[in-house]
């Protein structure tokens, strides 16, 4: 006999059909088995270790900092890196509401100092983009097609870690969402991401922005800094069932 695994949360309409669902898959040699969802076991393990910094790379405008980072993380210092003229100021508002915990930068991540072409997506602006967007991406994501193209400045993790105040603590969660430039963001910053002790990272599986890494390329990227893949705390699927990105978890092993 099978077992079927079941990640729901626990509804009422969930409660309701429990038993005629049991009754159902039970006749096809099934068995069902409840647990918690998914992303939620997982944040629930992130949050129950003690962080004290969290790189914030890919910020936009600051809400996944403020409602979420800074929700399960009470105890840390958040630097948020943002390069777009266009977020950051939206970025400020909400650092400057956060009591100091919240830390704003307005330049962008990656391999070197440098100054590059942000594609700015003016209906979309998260997903806004240092790489060209592929017609796989436009297709799925129209929104995105219209786009306007901004100057913004790049420095490397490794040279400004150094300068961040708050200081960078040993207890550091690393949060990387970049649209295609990950790869360049590690590599930038080997020495102060191999310092943490958990990485979330995006990762894009069909081919969104020319250029963009793999899961591969990340994957080994992390594991020569010693960190094992543990799982993913989301994914996007397109409306034929195809997952486009992830959002990947590494733990230091």
């Amino acid at each position: 006999m099978f077992n079927l695994r079941i990640l729901a949360r626990k509804t009422g309409l969930t409660q309701l059909l429990k038993p005629l669902i049991h009754k159902s898959v039970s006749r096809l040699g099934f068995a069902l088995l409840y647990g918690p969802h998914a992303p939620e076991r997982v944040w629930a393990s992130l949050a129950s270790r003690p962080f004290r910094t969290v790189l914030d790379i890919g910020a936009c405008r600051g809400g996944y900092a403020e409602t979420i980072l800074r929700t399960n993380f009470p105890g840390a210092s958040i630097h948020s890196f943002e390069p777009s003229p266009i977020a950051f100021p939206v970025l400020e508002q909400v650092a400057a509401r956060s009591a100091g915990r919240i830390v704003a930068h307005n330049f962008g991540l990656g391999e070197r100092t440098e100054t590059l072409k942000l594609r700015s997506a003016i209906n979309s602006l998260p997903s806004s983009s240092l790489l060209l967007a592929t017609e796989t991406n436009t297709l799925a994501f129209p929104q995105t097609q219209l786009t306007e193209d901004l100057e913004v400045d790049i420095r490397a993790l490794d040279e400004v870690a150094p300068m961040l105040d708050p200081a960078i603590e040993d207890d550091l969660l690393v949060k990387i969402d970049v649209q295609g430039f990950e790869d360049r963001v590690i590599r930038g910053g080997r020495q102060t991401i191999v310092r943490a002790r958990a990485a979330i990272i995006e990762v894009q599986v069909e081919e969104l922005y020319a250029g963009q890494p793999s899961f591969r390329d990340i994957f080994l990227l992390m594991d020569e800094m010693g960190f094992v893949f543990t799982g993913v705390l989301d994914q996007y699927a397109d409306s034929e069932g195809r997952v486009l990105y992830f959002d990947a978890v590494f733990l230091k092993a």
